[in-house]
């Protein structure tokens, strides 16, 4: 069986199985003759692996195409370009601790660029029950900043944390809002993440649990993320 290489990805071609459409290896109904000779069911067989063929084509098609488009419906990335061996639930308890690194290092470089809340938007921030809303400082980004670790950035994008559909971060006080999303209701969401780091105690308290709700359930169904949306603000 022949096969094209499309970088990883081999495709099996179909070859014509030996005497398939041979009208002298199995007699038709018209005939009236239906006896098959054992000799003669090679055909068959041949028409048994093209079957298989056919199967192998369709898992190939489901794992390239419907898998990736499956988990971007329950909230994650596609994972195309994602090795399928990379598993994120065994490898967070080594990416936990350079998560939390990433993630002090970026809140501090808020603190020294961001803005602190105005009279308005610490309203806000209190409404979605901040306890210190003076310390808030958020940074408007072009574009969420990765983190340079490659793995580290692999899990970020698989999991949907991180990526092109993504325009807000929350990280202890600090906050990254991407360039011209700065709504009331994005500023609530991301308050109210400011909250839940409030209630852990610290970045270190935190974010385990908040990516194991992800590895396990998505980001849109973890239990952090229902809690942030269901206090979002559409209005100061």
């Amino acid at each position: 069986m022949a096969a094209f290489n499309f970088g990883e990805c081999v495709v099996p071609t179909l070859k014509r199985p030996s005497g398939f459409g041979n009208s002298t290896s199995v007699r038709t109904a018209k005939s009236g003759n239906l006896s098959v000779h054992l000799s003669r069911l090679a055909p068959l067989v041949g028409q048994l692996k093209l079957v298989h063929n056919w199967a192998a084509i369709g898992l190939l098609f489901h794992n390239a195409i419907i898998g990736p488009w499956a988990s971007l419906h329950e909230g994650l990335t596609p994972r195309w370009g994602i090795p399928m061996t990379f598993d994120l639930r065994a490898a967070l308890p080594v990416l936990g601790p350079k998560a939390i690194a990433w993630a002090e290092a970026q809140c501090s470089s808020i603190a020294q660029v961001g803005q602190p809340l105005n009279e308005v938007l610490l309203t806000v921030a209190r409404s979605v029950g901040v306890l210190h809303p003076e310390l808030i400082r958020v940074a408007e980004v072009p574009s969420l900043p990765l983190p340079e670790d490659p793995e580290l950035k692999k899990a970020a994008l698989a999991t949907g944390l991180l990526g092109p559909g993504m325009v807000g971060l929350t990280l202890g006080y600090g906050v990254y809002v991407c360039h011209g999303h700065g709504s009331v209701r994005l500023l609530s969401h991301e308050f109210r993440h400011v909250h839940q780091y409030e209630q852990a105690g610290s970045i270190a308290a935190f974010l385990p649990v908040y990516l194991q709700q992800i590895v396990t359930v998505g980001y849109n169904n973890a239990p952090f993320e229902i809690d942030a949306r269901a206090h979002e603000r559409h209005h100061a």
